[in-house]
C-alpha cells in the first residue's frame, strides 16, 4: 500500500470479470483506513460496488459509504452531461445544450470524451472542485475494461488536439498534465493466472 498511499488517482483495469470491481472497493477501503479521504468511482451503471461496501446504491449521487470513504456510479454519459452543465453554469442553456440531438450525436460518437469526462470528473473531485463532494484526498476509480481504459489514458491528448481551445480543451489540457504525473496517478492492472485476462 506504501507506494500507493500518496496517489490522488488509482485508475484500477483489468479485462471484464477479473475481479477488478471487487479490488478497487478493497483498495478504497484500505485507503480510508489508513485516513486517506477517498471515493470509489464506479465507471459502470450496473452498480455492483455498493454491495461490497455494504452501501446504499449511488444513484449517480456520491454516498457515505464507512468513515472517510464515499462511493459514486456514474456511466461515462451522465459524467459528460455532468461536466457541460458545471461548464456552462447550470440552467436553461445548459439543460438545451445537453438535450440538443447536435449534442447527443456528438457526445456518443465523438471518440475520446467519455473517458476524458471520467478522468476530468475524477480531477475535479480531489480539486475540489465538486460543489456536492466532501474534501477528497483521493479517488480509486473502477475504469472500464483493459483495452478501453488504455485508450481512455491518450484520450485527454487527443481530445486538447482536435479541440484546440474552449473549455473542453483546457480540461483536456490539465486532465493529460495530471495522468501523466507518477506522483500523482497510478494504474493497476487485475488479473487473473489464465489465458484470456
Amino acid at each position: 500500500m506504501t507506494p500507493l498511499a500518496d496517489r490522488e488517482l488509482l485508475l484500477v483495469t483489468g479485462k471484464g470479470g477479473v475481479g477488478k470491481t471487487t479490488v478497487a472497493a478493497a483498495l478504497a477501503s484500505a485507503l480510508a483506513r489508513r485516513g486517506r479521504r477517498c471515493l470509489l468511482l464506479e465507471a459502470d451503471r450496473r452498480e455492483s460496488a455498493h454491495e461490497l461496501l455494504e452501501a446504499r446504491p449511488s444513484g449517480g449521487d456520491i454516498v457515505a459509504a464507512g468513515e472517510d470513504l464515499w462511493l459514486q456510479s456514474l456511466d461515462p454519459e451522465t459524467v459528460l452531461d455532468r461536466l457541460v452543465t458545471r461548464r456552462l453554469g447550470g440552467g436553461l442553456v445548459a439543460r438545451r445544450v445537453i438535450a440538443s440531438p447536435v449534442y447527443r450525436s456528438f457526445a456518443a460518437g465523438a471518440p475520446g470524451l467519455g473517458p476524458l469526462a471520467l478522468l476530468g470528473h475524477s480531477l475535479e473531485l480531489v480539486a475540489g472542485e465538486v460543489a456536492e463532494a466532501p474534501a477528497l484526498d483521493c479517488v480509486v476509480l473502477d475504469a472500464p475494461a483493459s483495452g478501453h481504459a488504455v485508450s481512455g489514458l491518450r484520450a485527454p491528448r487527443l481530445v486538447r488536439e482536435a479541440v484546440g481551445s474552449g473549455p473542453v480543451a483546457e480540461l483536456a489540457g490539465r486532465v493529460e498534465s495530471w495522468v501523466a504525473d507518477p506522483r500523482r496517478v497510478a494504474v493497476l492492472v487485475v488479473a487473473q493466472a489464465e489465458d484470456m485476462p
